[in-house]
């Protein structure tokens, strides 16, 4: 494709820069040079054309340009902005000018691409004002926001946007800059601006989980600076799903560790010394020492498990050393519990209010934290090292009370062993095992073939909602969700794939009401059906999945039901197509066989 105007003059700017600085950090420069990489037809020159822009910005634009390039408003630790929907843009660009939805959704249909559409029909002929701060604050609005007040801030990000800056911001408030950009590859171009070693910049982004701020630090050569920071949480490690036990052995043929799968919240527990207050809750801490939970998603969910803060304090008489390394990371999963009994994670739900518990919500539904990882442990970052290695550091920590546990582990090496041990973690109602190579280092963010997951053998999805109906039977409660799963982990489009509505019990139909209203941003039927922003996701099981061309996604759902609401997950997480694809070959009645 030959270079078009603004193309051309991307180019010219990344030539030209180092003597002309008065565009420093103008959105419409961001826009040409991200249409110029979308010009560029390999990798190498996608990562030299990026590289080259970054080395013109100093300090906040580049800060704000490294997070926009990745399609992030903000570090992706804090994960602050869900994308917005479709419908909201459409009607954002209706009022912007004053061409009616139905005109635009054919637009829309003809082009396939929204920001195009953004594109051509917001035409501003004044020269281009906005700059990437101009965007960061709009962004750090929209994040503070829900439901239709989010339309405001949108038309307001839009209003002074030429075209080009319309088709990015649109891109950028849907997720993706649809340019061919991988982390990866921002990863790589901050390496060739500074002339810094990649895997140093991947280590220090691996600690920090903010690419902006490492790109400042290799851009003021102080990469060495960089340290674990607590209480700013790491990726979780994530497994590869398989069917069926053979394939592990086939994987691990020198052994494995296997762990029991608990269905429950995956959580991250930072422990340290409190020092000084900043912007934490005194509910927090326990005999001066901080405790703080996040989930997947990075959120604080401290507050919503009150009574594990005093169990996970008390760990420092025999985890942490004194001084300002002192600190402890954990990785696990919480789950509910009775009688020293975990239970399904059902019994789960009532402790997922976005508010404290009361003290009868916490006495009725306790809480324990079952530890299998440790990443941190007083100064020494635990990453690199062997998973056999970190084992041994998390049995020295004596976990041994109700509330805070060690998962079991044992060392298995034929598949015999393995079977069985999946039949018995089964029947004692738990989800599945995980299998772990020995020589394993945790990978944070990555999905990787050393950790393992075997589950249960029925298709099982998280989707978002994306609308929801009242029915006779349930009302005034919503109860009938249609859901969608993503596209790809490169393509964030929305794809529906049917409806659900069986699994909740009363007070979680209230909840989801609740929030049903919050996230609305259209109604039909006087208020009785309701399309919603793509925030709420949902965990379902499916006995069957249908083809159907009903559904964008090309299959319907067959005897769907709700397992629980995903809190702890967002629209970024939800299953994509490529993925319900591998499940529908992949899952096989092996179990039943087995049974048989």
């Amino acid at each position: 494709m030959p270079p078009n105007h603004n193309q051309r003059r991307a180019e010219s700017a990344m030539v030209d820069r180092d003597t002309d600085t008065v565009g420093q950090g103008a959105l419409i420069e961001f826009a040409a040079v991200a249409e110029w990489i979308d010009a560029a037809t390999s990798r190498s020159a996608k990562i030299a054309l990026l590289s080259r822009y970054f080395a013109q910005l100093q300090d906040d634009p580049l800060y704000y340009a490294v997070h926009y390039f990745a399609g992030q408003g903000f570090p992706q630790r804090e994960r602050r902005l869900a994308p917005i929907g479709e419908l909201t843009l459409v009607t954002a660009l209706s009022v912007l000018s004053g061409i009616e939805p139905a005109k635009l959704n054919a637009h829309l249909k003809r082009l396939g691409d929204l920001a195009e559409v953004a594109a051509l029909v917001l035409v501003r002929q004044s020269e281009p004002i906005l700059t990437l701060e101009d965007v960061a604050i709009g962004l750090e609005q929209l994040a503070k926001t829900q439901g239709r007040r989010k339309l405001s801030w949108v038309i307001r990000l839009l209003e002074p946007a030429t075209s080009l800056e319309a088709k990015y911001l649109t891109r950028l408030l849907l997720g993706d800059l649809q340019i061919g950009l991988e982390e990866a590859m921002i990863e790589a171009a901050v390496a060739q601006m500074t002339a810094q070693p990649l895997e140093q910049i991947r280590w220090v982004y691996t600690l920090l989980g903010d690419l902006g701020k490492t790109a400042l630090l290799a851009q003021h050569n102080q990469l060495t600076q960089a340290r674990m920071q607590l209480f700013q949480p790491l990726k979780f490690m994530l497994a590869s799903t398989v069917q069926d036990p053979a394939q592990v052995i086939q994987q691990l043929p020198q052994g494995f560790a296997v762990e029991t799968k608990y269905d429950g919240i995956r959580a991250q527990a930072h422990i340290a010394p409190a020092g000084k207050p900043t912007n934490w809750h005194p509910e927090t801490v326990f005999a001066g020492i901080r405790v703080a939970l996040f989930s997947r998603t990075a959120a604080d969910i401290s507050l919503s498990f009150p009574d594990l803060i005093a169990p996970l304090a008390s760990l420092a008489p025999h985890a942490l050393v004194t001084g300002e390394t002192a600190g402890l990371i954990l990785d696990g999963e919480i789950v509910p519990y009775q009688n020293d009994q975990i239970l399904p994670v059902a019994a789960l739900q009532p402790r997922l209010d976005p508010e404290s518990p009361s003290a009868d919500r916490i006495a009725s539904v306790p809480v324990a934290f079952v530890v299998y990882d440790v990443l941190y442990k007083d100064g020494a970052v635990l990453l690199n090292h062997p998973y056999s290695e970190r084992r041994r550091v998390l049995e020295s920590l004596v976990l041994e009370t109700p509330e805070v546990r060690l998962a079991a582990a044992q060392i298995l090496f034929d598949l015999e062993s393995l079977e069985q041990q999946f039949f018995q973690v089964r029947a004692q109602g738990q989800e599945g095992l995980m299998v772990k190579a020995l020589n394993s280092c945790y990978r944070p963010g990555r999905r990787s073939h050393e950790w393992l997951k075997i589950k249960r053998a029925i298709i099982t999805l998280d989707v978002v909602v994306t609308a929801a109906e009242i029915t006779p039977e349930t009302a005034p409660w919503f109860s009938n969700y249609a859901v969608a799963i993503r596209t790809s982990d490169g393509d964030p489009t929305l794809l529906q794939i049917g409806k659900v509505a069986v699994g909740l019990s009363q007070p979680e139909l209230e909840t989801l009401s609740d929030w049903i209203h919050r996230y609305t941003i259209e109604e039909f039927a006087e208020g009785m059906v309701r399309l919603v922003e793509p925030q709420i996701v949902l965990e379902i099981t499916v006995e069957q999945l249908q083809p159907s061309q009903r559904y964008k996604s090309g299959y319907d759902l067959n005897d769907a039901r709700i397992v629980r609401i995903r809190r702890d997950k967002s629209v970024n997480d939800i299953d994509t197509l490529d993925s319900l694809l591998y499940l529908v070959e992949q899952t096989q009645n092996w179990w039943d066989s087995s049974e048989g």
